[in-house]
């Protein structure tokens, strides 16, 4: 039988945190809990934070000017059926696509690191089950379709469900 215990069973919460000797790995971590917020130039100075809109605005123009330029690519450029035609149009079409992603992509990463906060924030919620006499309702209503269907019948189609 093993020495080794569940570190998560009350009998070893005792034990302090080592190395096992048959593996190397630790044992068991205490829970680090969240990071402390760290602040942000964003946060403390109102011109910091307004060049962090305007760059974040930058980065979302250079995706409309790359979806632009995709759909003049699209028709100014058509493939002639050449090597050299289906190349070019591919190439340009790839590059214009590309900037617009990537203006997304970098503004929304960039929108998250500097102007968004970083605050845990909980919800409280309601419990979302129905009462009994709504759900008995929903179950006859189910079995009625299901009757009226014939889906009980049919064993693939009540397979594929």
């Amino acid at each position: 039988m093993s020495d080794y215990q569940n570190p998560r069973s009350p009998e070893s919460s005792h034990r302090e945190v080592g190395h096992r000797e048959e593996h190397g790995t630790l044992e068991t971590f205490p829970d680090p809990g969240l990071p402390e917020h760290k602040s942000r130039m964003a946060d403390r100075d109102p011109k910091a934070s307004k060049r962090g809109e305007r760059q974040v605005a930058t980065l979302f123009g250079l995706s409309v000017i790359g979806t632009i330029a995709a759909l003049v690519v699209y028709f100014v450029i058509p493939p002639d059926g050449t090597t050299a035609g289906v190349r070019l149009s591919t190439l340009s079409l790839g590059v214009a696509i590309a900037f617009a992603l990537l203006g997304i992509g970098l503004g929304a990463v960039h929108w998250a690191k500097v102007l968004m906060s970083d605050h845990e924030k909980v919800d409280e919620r309601h419990p979302i089950a129905s009462d009994a006499e709504t759900r008995a309702g929903a179950i006859a209503e189910l079995e009625a379709g299901a009757k009226d269907s014939g889906i009980a019948r049919l064993g693939v189609l009540k397979g594929a469900v």
